[in-house]
């Protein structure tokens, strides 16, 4: 049996083989990044996320410089700790009403967001004094 390749290169069997196949081998990623009407590329929901879920956690490496794909947390000495993005994460945008949030390096819905919402958070405090 031969497996096609979509863009997130998640093999799917055939559209012949019977349907409870398919259905076990197609499990979505919760979320995927593409081009965003908020700004450039973001975060949007491929599955269903319910309110206080967990969306993912956001991996990157250590940094003290601030940068546009930082995550900048509070460790547990209180240190802030900055995190420079390398998953998909690093794409989430601002929003004044978000519908995620961080605790530490993990993302959590904070309501529904429905399969293609795109997931956003809020920058914190004085991004609203900040020129994109």
């Amino acid at each position: 049996m031969q497996f096609e390749l979509e863009t997130d290169e998640r093999p799917r069997l055939p559209a012949e083989a019977p349907a409870d196949a398919r259905a076990h081998t197609e499990e979505l990623a919760p979320y995927v990044v593409r081009e965003s009407g908020v700004h450039g590329q973001g975060v949007f929901a491929q599955t269903p996320i319910r309110n206080g879920e967990q969306v993912g956690r956001f991996e990157g490496v250590p940094t003290q410089e601030n940068g546009t794909y930082v995550l900048w947390i509070v460790d547990e000495d209180e240190n802030d700790l900055g995190i420079e993005g390398t998953n998909a994460l690093r794409f989430l945008n601002h929003a004044d009403a978000p519908n995620a949030e961080f605790a530490g390096q993990d993302l959590y819905a904070i309501c529904d967001v429905e399969p293609g919402a795109e997931i956003l958070i809020h920058y914190g405090e004085g991004w609203e004094d900040h020129e994109s």
